[in-house]
C-alpha cells in the first residue's frame, strides 16, 4: 500500500502511541504488515518499528509463535528487523522462515458461489432509482394503435411489476426512516469518520482556537475546523495526524471563520484531554460507528432535534481506553471501524467525550443576537453569570412549584404544591452566583405562558448542569465573544492543585482561572500528646495524613496539572509530601512517579482556604507558577502595588486616570480590570470599558481580566476595579486641572 509522506509521518506517530498497549492491537499490526514491509508503509524502518518491535517481542515469544499461520506477517517483520537493525538481535527470536511460515493459502470461491455472488452484485444495481426506467420500458413495450402479441404483453407486465416493486421499496425506506425518527436520537444518526489533519494554525483572532484543514473523504476536498485545543496540545501535535471527526454538525462561525466539523477528544473529570484515535491503517473518510448502531447518519444534525446533546453524554471510555456508547440496561457498544477494530484514547478511563461547555448555536452581531450553551461545571456557571445581564431573555429548564388544577380550572385550595420541570423564557431582573454552593440563580418575569405558569409571573430559576441555556441580548459586544470562546475551549480549566492543612483538617482543591474549587475535605480527631506517651497522637496523625495523600492522588489529575501546592503551619506540609511520594511509589506508575517534581511546599498560618491567599504571594510559589493565569494576575497586582508604593508615576487606578493613560498611545504596559465592571447594567458604561480594552490591545499593551472570586480580583475591586501599569513614568496624570468650570485660573 503506497502512503504519502504526510500519511507515513502520521502512521509513525500513531504506532508510537499504540506501542505501550500493543497487546490490544495485534490483529491491526498483522493486517498492516500484510500490505507493508514496515508499520508506517515506508521503504526503511522507522522509530515506530523499533518501539513496536520491543513491545511485541515478549508477546511473540510467549504466544504468537504458537499460531504461526495467523501471525505470519508479524513474525516475518520481526525476523526482518532482528536481522537488519543494529541493537535488536540481543533477544533474538528463533525462526526458520522456510519451515515455520507456511505459504498463505487463499481459498477461491466455489463456482456456484461465484456465480451467485455475480448475480447478487448485478441485482444490487437495481433499486428505487430505476423506477423511472422501468416505467419507460413499460410504455415502450406496449404498441399503440395495434393489437399486441403475447410476448409484448409479458414485457409490459414485467415492467409494471418492476415499477411497483421499486415504489414499494422506496415506501419501505421512508417508513423505516420515519420509524427511526420517532424512536428518538441514536448514535447511528451521527456521522463519525476518520479525518486527517493536513495543517493546523492558530486562529488569527482567537487565542484559544486552532484552525485546521482536515481531509474527511469529501468530494469537495478538505474542510476547515476550529478546535479549542490550544491549552492542551502544542501546535506541532496538531500537524499531519489522524483523528476522528463529527462530520454532520451544523457549521458554526467562530470569530469570523466557519467551522464545519468537530474533532473528537476525551477528557478526564479533572480536565486532562486526549485525542480519540482511529485504528491503525485508517484512511480519511473511513466510517466509524458504535457496534449495533451502523445506520445511515443524518445529513445535518438539526439543532432543534437535540440529537448530539442527547447522545453525546453517553460516550465514555472503558478500562482498555476504548471509546464506548453506554446506555443503562444495555451492554457497552464499542466505537469501531468496518473491521471491528476499536478506537481508543491513550490513558483515560471513564472519560467524558465532549467539548467543555458546549456551544450548541450562536447567531450574533453588534446589534444583538442569541447563543445556546450547555454548562458542564461551576466554571461554566460563572461564565454564564458574567454573560447574562439585566433584561436579557433567558430560556431554560427549571423546577417550579405547581398546585394541582381542579375541574373549575383554578388551583385546588389547600392542595400541596408539586415540583415540576418546565421550560421558561425569563426577562432577567436579577442574577446571583453562589460560589460556595456552585449555583447560578436567575430571577425574572416569564415571557411565555404555560398551563401551570401564567404570563408575567415571577420566577427564580436555578440553572441545571448538562441542560441547554439560551441567552438573547439586544446588544452583543466583543467581551461576550471572548467569554463564550474561552468557556467553550475544550477540557482543563484547572492549572494548579492545592492541599491546605493543619492537624485534623485538610482541603484538596483545584485553582482555576475563575475560582478555587474544593474537591474534598478530610477531617479526623487527633488526640493530644500525653507526657511520655505520644503513640495515640502519632498514629491518628499518620492515618490522617495518609487519607489526605490518597485523596489528593485520587482527586487531582497529577499528570495534567502544572503544579500541586502543599501548605500548612509548621512541618505538616513536608510530612504530607513524604507520604504522598510513598503512595505514588507504591503504584509503580512511571508517569505518576515523574509527577513528584510538581509538588511544592509552603508555609501558611491556617489549614483553611484563606491560607491559599498567603501562599500565592510566596516568592518560590510565584516562580513555579509564573505561566499560570491566576499567578500571573497575582504577580501583576503585586507589581502594580509596588509601583504605587514607590510613587514612581508608573501605576494609576481609577476610571479618570486610566482613561488619560490609555489616551497616550503606547504608554500602557498592562491594563488590569475586574470582570465585575463588565456586569454594569449601563450599556454605554460597559461599552466604554470594552473600548478601553480594545485601545490598549491596539497599542500593543496587555489586558488582564481579574476574577472577582479570587483574592487579587477582590483587592482590585476595592481600588475601583480598573488600573494600569505604564511603560514609562507619566507624572502629570494625577494632576488636578488648575481651571474651574468657567475656565478661570484659580491660585492659592
Amino acid at each position: 500500500m503506497a502512503f504519502s509522506k504526510e500519511q507515513q509521518q502520521a502512521a509513525v506517530s500513531q504506532w508510537e502511541s499504540l506501542a505501550p498497549h500493543i497487546e490490544d492491537h495485534v490483529k491491526e499490526l498483522n493486517e498492516t504488515l500484510k500490505a507493508n514491509t514496515y508499520v508506517a508503509g515506508t521503504g526503511v524502518h522507522t522509530d515506530a518499528d523499533v518501539k513496536v518491535f520491543k513491545a511485541v517481542l515478549p508477546l511473540a515469544t510467549a504466544t504468537l509463535v504458537k499460531d504461526v499461520a495467523a501471525n505470519r506477517h508479524i513474525l516475518r517483520w520481526i525476523d526482518l528487523l532482528q536481522n537488519t537493525v543494529p541493537g535488536l538481535s540481543e533477544s533474538k527470536l528463533a525462526l526458520d522462515l522456510d519451515a515455520a511460515l507456511p505459504r498463505e493459502i487463499k481459498e477461491k470461491p466455489k463456482k456456484k458461489e461465484a456465480e451467485g455472488a455475480a448475480v447478487a452484485a448485478q441485482g444490487k444495481k437495481k433499486d428505487a432509482g430505476g423506477a423511472a426506467e422501468a416505467a419507460a420500458a413499460a410504455d415502450a413495450a406496449v404498441p399503440k394503435g395495434k393489437p399486441v402479441d403475447a410476448e409484448a404483453m409479458a414485457k409490459a407486465k414485467a415492467a409494471k411489476e418492476a415499477k411497483k416493486a421499486a415504489k414499494a421499496k422506496l415506501r419501505a425506506q421512508q417508513e423505516a426512516e420515519a420509524k427511526a425518527s420517532q424512536a428518538g436520537p441514536s448514535p447511528s444518526m451521527i456521522d463519525l469518520r476518520v479525518g486527517y489533519i493536513e495543517k493546523a494554525v492558530k486562529h488569527p483572532d482567537a487565542d484559544a482556537l486552532y484552525v485546521s484543514t482536515i481531509q474527511m473523504g469529501d468530494e469537495d476536498g478538505p474542510r476547515t475546523v476550529c478546535s479549542g485545543l490550544v491549552k492542551h496540545f502544542p501546535l506541532e501535535a496538531m500537524q499531519q495526524r489522524y483523528v476522528i471527526v463529527v462530520a454532520n454538525l451544523k457549521p458554526v462561525t467562530m470569530r469570523g471563520i466557519k467551522s464545519s466539523a468537530m474533532v473528537l477528544c476525551a477528557s478526564s473529570p479533572e480536565g486532562k484531554v486526549e485525542f480519540v484515535n482511529p485504528p491503525a491503517g485508517s484512511q480519511p473518510g473511513d466510517k466509524i460507528f458504535f457496534e449495533g448502531y451502523d445506520g445511515v447518519p443524518e445529513k445535518v444534525l438539526a439543532p432543534k432535534k437535540k440529537i448530539w446533546e442527547t447522545v453525546q453524554p453517553h460516550f465514555t471510555t472503558i478500562d482498555d481506553f476504548t471509546a464506548v456508547y453506554r446506555e443503562e440496561g444495555k451492554p457497552d457498544a464499542k466505537l469501531v471501524n468496518k473491521n471491528g477494530e476499536p478506537c481508543k484514547c491513550s490513558t483515560i478511563v471513564g472519560a467524558e467525550i465532549t467539548a467543555g461547555m458546549k456551544l450548541v448555536s450562536k447567531m450574533t452581531n453588534k446589534q444583538g443576537g442569541s447563543v445556546v450553551l450547555v454548562p458542564e461545571d461551576a466554571d461554566d456557571l460563572w461564565t454564564l453569570y458574567n454573560l447574562i445581564s439585566k433584561h436579557d431573555e433567558v430560556s431554560l429548564k427549571t423546577q417550579r412549584n405547581v398546585r394541582p388544577i381542579g375541574s373549575s380550572g383554578v388551583p385546588i385550595p389547600g392542595a400541596p404544591a408539586q415540583k415540576k420541570i418546565v421550560k421558561l423564557t425569563l426577562d432577567v431582573l436579577d442574577i446571583d452566583f453562589v460560589a460556595s454552593e456552585r449555583e447560578l440563580r436567575i430571577k425574572g418575569r416569564t415571557l411565555n405562558a404555560l398551563a401551570d405558569v401564567p404570563l408575567g409571573s415571577h420566577h427564580t430559576a436555578t440553572v441545571m448542569l448538562k441542560e441547554s441555556v439560551k441567552v438573547h441580548k439586544d446588544h452583543w459586544d466583543q467581551h461576550y465573544d471572548d467569554l463564550v470562546e474561552a468557556a467553550c475551549s475544550l477540557g482543563s480549566k484547572a492549572e494548579v492543585g492545592a492541599i491546605v492543612l493543619e492537624e485534623g483538617v485538610s482541603h484538596v482543591c483545584l485553582i482555576t482561572d475563575s475560582m478555587t474549587i474544593l474537591r474534598n475535605k478530610i477531617e479526623k480527631s487527633i488526640p493530644k500528646k500525653r507526657r511520655g506517651d505520644s503513640s495515640a497522637h502519632d498514629k491518628a496523625l499518620d492515618k490522617f495524613l495518609t487519607n489526605t495523600a490518597l485523596s489528593a492522588i485520587r482527586n487531582l489529575d497529577l499528570l495534567n496539572l502544572k503544579a500541586i501546592i502543599i501548605a500548612s503551619p509548621g512541618t505538616l506540609a513536608a510530612q504530607l509530601m513524604k507520604i504522598i511520594y510513598q503512595e505514588i511509589d507504591k503504584t509503580g506508575d512511571k508517569e505518576l512517579i515523574r509527577c513528584k517534581s510538581k509538588f511544592l511546599t509552603a508555609s501558611s498560618s491556617t489549614g483553611f482556604l484563606q491560607g491559599l491567599e498567603e501562599v500565592m504571594k510566596d516568592p518560590t510559589i510565584k516562580k513555579q507558577l509564573a505561566d499560570t493565569k491566576v499567578q500571573r494576575n497575582v504577580a501583576l497586582f503585586d507589581e502594580f502595588t509596588r509601583h504605587l508604593n514607590n510613587d514612581d508615576s508608573k501605576a494609576f487606578y481609577g476610571e479618570r486616570e486610566v482613561e488619560k493613560a490609555v489616551e497616550i498611545g503606547g504608554a500602557v504596559k498592562v491594563l488590569l480590570i475586574t470582570d465585575s465592571l463588565f456586569k454594569n447594567d449601563d450599556v454605554q458604561k460597559r461599552k466604554h470599558y470594552i473600548d478601553l480594552v480594545e485601545k490598549v490591545k491596539h497599542d500593543a499593551g496587555e489586558v488582564s481580566v481579574f476574577s472577582s472570586l479570587h483574592d487579587s480580583g477582590k483587592q482590585l475591586d476595592q481600588l475601583t476595579g480598573i488600573a494600569v501599569i505604564l511603560n514609562y513614568p507619566v507624572p502629570d496624570i494625577e494632576d488636578d486641572d488648575d481651571e474651574d468650570d468657567d475656565g478661570v485660573y484659580v491660585s492659592d
